[in-house]
């Protein structure tokens, strides 16, 4: 753990990873328990998140190795996006048989979460969205995608759902591609239970600020986590955080400390040729780097050139405070 964070990881640096260059993977595959292992290994994390129903079905066996490991769960995220029924959408879909799927697979995904001590699920409707001007009828999409949401988030109130938006890819338009758009979601389906996970890299490709976006969100009382990586905004390269965008992750956990933001910090890295444990260590010792930084600047100076909009002066003393 560092400091008064939570930190947790998914299994993406454990296990065979591919692209549709190399789709035999660039390592090799494990199993489960394998993975689980590795990660319990690494001093610093405080948990995972899994992915159902494609890295696994028995929840009794997942609790069995992470008791056995002193790991969490941090999160379930429900898989309605890998597989090819879903190619034209899943809780958006113009099918109702494929929309009705989705929703009982990420209620019992609910299920799930609560047993294995999470109470919280995270939806990416990857599929959702279109390719095509003309290809779909946005008005019908959008209710089809709220309806879902309510279906699936009145299903346990005990129980977090959580919306990561993305601007694109798979398609090249996701109907929820950005804050304004999940936070707009999360209110046409009113339920309490409904917020955002924010994926730094996704927010970058958005050409959002990740700090302006986080208290925007707790302004809703609607962020639920993080997924830590970056990118060089074009696309979604899930690189080590703060390798590219190091000061905007600096101002990021600056906010969070003045907001006391309490939820899962998740490194969301996918490292095709690197060395996943390495990764997953260097994100840890990157972290806990900018957020000493975070730690030791003073709200009270900052405040005061704030109030007189003197960017020079706030960057000139972080720079100072952070560059020896």
């Amino acid at each position: 753990m560092i400091d008064s964070c939570r930190i947790s990881t998914n299994l993406s640096p454990f296990i065979k990873r591919c692209d549709r260059f190399v789709t035999a993977g660039y390592n090799q595959e494990v199993s489960l328990e394998e993975a689980i292992l590795s990660a319990g290994k690494i001093s610093g994390l405080d948990g995972l998140e899994f992915l159902y129903p494609v890295q696994f079905t028995e929840p009794e066996k997942v609790k069995e190795i992470m008791t056995e490991v002193g790991l969490k769960t941090s999160c379930v995220q429900v898989d309605i996006f890998g597989d090819q029924s879903w190619k034209f959408g899943s809780l958006a879909s113009s099918d109702k048989t494929i929309r009705t799927r989705a929703i009982e697979i990420s209620q019992r995904c609910m299920d799930i979460a609560a047993d294995l001590g999470a109470f919280r699920i995270l939806l990416w409707l990857g599929q959702d969205g279109y390719d095509y001007l003309f290809q779909i009828d946005y008005r019908s999409a959008w209710d089809n995608l709220v309806h879902s949401l309510h279906e699936i988030a009145s299903y346990r109130l005990d129980v977090n759902v959580s919306i990561e938006y993305k601007i694109r890819e798979p398609r090249t338009h996701s109907h929820i591609g950005n804050m304004g758009t999940a936070l707009y979601a999360i209110m046409d389906a009113g339920l309490p239970n409904m917020g955002v996970v924010i994926d730094t890299g996704h927010s970058l490709m958005a050409y959002e600020n990740l700090a302006e976006m986080a208290t925007i969100a707790l302004r809703r009382k609607a962020l639920h986590a993080f997924h830590l990586n970056d990118c060089y905004r074009y696309a979604d390269d899930d690189l080590v955080m703060g390798t590219v965008h190091t000061w905007e992750f600096v101002e990021l956990l600056y906010w969070m400390k003045q907001e006391k933001f309490s939820g899962w910090w998740t490194l969301d890295t996918y490292p095709y040729r690197e060395d996943g444990i390495k990764v997953i260590e260097e994100s840890l010792r990157m972290f806990n780097s900018l957020h000493k930084i975070a730690q030791i600047l003073e709200p009270e100076k900052i405040a005061q050139w704030q109030q007189k909009n003197d960017a020079l002066a706030a960057l000139e003393y972080v720079r100072s405070m952070s560059l020896k």
